[in-house]
């Protein structure tokens, strides 16, 4: 009892030490005695730990930005421990200061004008300290404020890139992994504006990367509520214009129940909600990108026709850092919005993960599908339900899905019914790129066991004949 008491007053101590100084302390990557002593005494008690990692974010390194600037880095810890950060700075690597303690993860300065400056930060989590690499940059000399671009000012970007990413959820460390690697990208030509939400309350920050503009708010979001989402589409169509517009919803995804599911608020989006939160924000995107499981459903595809040019999206289960960023970011600015739909599928085959069957849709087809898959519900509406029921499991890759291509082949194949093979070419026609098993197109048909009584009230139910079928009524 007398060690962890111990551990425990040095702890404290050291907290004191640091949160205490209130003039300025030079920094030393060698580590301090109060540091290696903490570090030794939790070794001695068999007290595991994961110490944090950090890096630092803005401005990037051998920059030259405002003097009126805002430092941004981010931290994980595997124990998720309460974290202090302890912020350096100075004009040389070797005499850099301590500027301040704080519990956030971003500091505003306002600093000399025609300066060279570098910066780092280190982290506690109360029993071990992490300290992030050493970054230089320097601010503009000119006596305007030339790096943040502000509203209003004029800049129409090729692209704007909305990344709603939700790890608001056990999907954390994935989320910080793909912010992570956005943060990474350098394309004046494209405007990336991130919503990101952490697992923990009051961790909701809104990323600006366009001409050096960073924009953090502090209010906690709920990501599965569709004025969030509205409000964010809004803000980037508003601030940042561009001729073209992509939206990615991250998170878990369950086809037309929803998707983006925060876990602070128990809520997620429905399919409804995105539709009219787009409609709220006054636009018509050019492709809506789901990195979300059980999206690529002819549901989903059908509820958002008209608020989106291309639908990329995966029919089943796909991994959570799928979509590479930093190459999608750095290829698009002067591309159409059907290649850059084709290249997110041909981006896709680097995961090798074939049972995804990722798919870029070209939603001007759709009513033409839709129509084909309703006179086909028809038609086997006169079929005999245990045989539709055995081609069902056939085709079937989870308790909710099939395949509707290759659900239509086996018809075909057993019965030569041309509504089922006209289903297939509608399909054809719709699917710009896929890459998997199957075809990219999946339909809400469960075993009886599994089946909701909320799909009759979607969009797409209420327009065909699809959901007699799958109830056998």
């Amino acid at each position: 009892m007398k060690a962890i008491a111990l551990i425990s007053v040095l702890t404290a101590s050291a907290l004191l030490l640091a949160g205490s100084i209130t003039g300025y302390a030079t920094y030393s990557e060698k580590p301090s005695t109060v540091e290696k002593l903490l570090s030794e005494l939790f070794k001695f008690r068999g007290i595991k730990n994961s110490a944090p990692e950090i890096k630092l974010v803005y401005p990037i390194p051998n920059s030259k930005v405002s003097s009126n600037v805002t430092l941004i880095w981010y931290a994980f810890d595997k124990d998720k421990d309460e974290l202090v950060y302890y912020v350096y700075i100075g004009e040389s690597s070797d005499n850099m200061q301590l500027l301040k303690e704080t519990r956030r993860t971003f500091i505003s300065l306002q600093l000399e004008k025609g300066r060279e400056y570098f910066w780092m930060v280190k982290v506690f989590d109360g029993k071990s300290y992490s300290s992030s690499e050493i970054w230089r940059f320097s601010t503009e000399i000119s006596t305007e404020e030339v790096a943040k671009i502000e509203p209003g000012q004029g800049i129409l970007y090729n692209w704007t890139f909305m990344l709603y990413l939700n790890g608001d959820n056990d999907l954390y460390s994935y989320a910080q992994k793909e912010l992570n690697e956005v943060m990474q990208v350098n394309n004046s030509n494209v405007a990336v504006i991130v919503l990101f939400d952490g697992e923990k309350n009051n961790d909701t920050f809104l990323y600006v990367f366009a001409n050096n503009s960073i924009k953090i708010p502090e209010n906690e979001k709920n990501m599965g509520d569709e004025n969030t989402l509205a409000e964010f589409i809004a803000y980037a169509k508003e601030n940042y214009p561009a001729k073209h517009y992509i939206l990615e919803i991250w998170g878990h995804g369950n086809g037309w129940l929803g998707v983006s599911f925060d876990k602070n608020d128990a809520d997620m989006l429905t399919i409804k909600e995105i539709k009219e939160a787009i409609e709220k924000a006054g636009i018509k995107l050019d492709i809506l990108l789901f990195s979300a499981c059980y999206m690529g459903n002819v549901e989903v595809a059908y509820g958002l026709k008209n608020v989106t040019e291309y639908l990329v999206a995966s029919e089943n289960v796909m991994l959570a850092t799928s979509i590479s960023h930093e190459k999608i970011l750095g290829e698009i600015a002067n591309l159409s919005a059907e290649e850059v739909s084709i290249k997110l599928v041909e981006g896709y085959e680097y995961t090798r993960y074939l049972s995804s069957s990722f798919a870029a849709w070209n939603m001007s087809k759709l009513d033409y599908m839709i129509d084909k898959i309703n006179d086909f519900a028809m038609v086997l509406a006169e079929k005999n339900y245990s045989f539709i029921l055995n081609l069902r499991n056939e085709t079937a890759f989870s308790l909710q899905y099939i395949d509707l291509y290759n659900f239509a082949a086996k018809v075909y194949n057993i019965t030569g019914i041309e509504e089922a093979k006209e289903v297939m070419n509608a399909i054809n026609e719709t699917i710009l790129a896929q890459y998997g098993i199957n075809s990219g197109v999946g339909i809400y048909f469960p075993l009886p066991i599994y089946q909701s009584k909320y799909y009759q009230d979607t969009d797409f139910a209420l327009a065909t004949f699809w959901d007699e079928i799958i109830t056998n009524s």
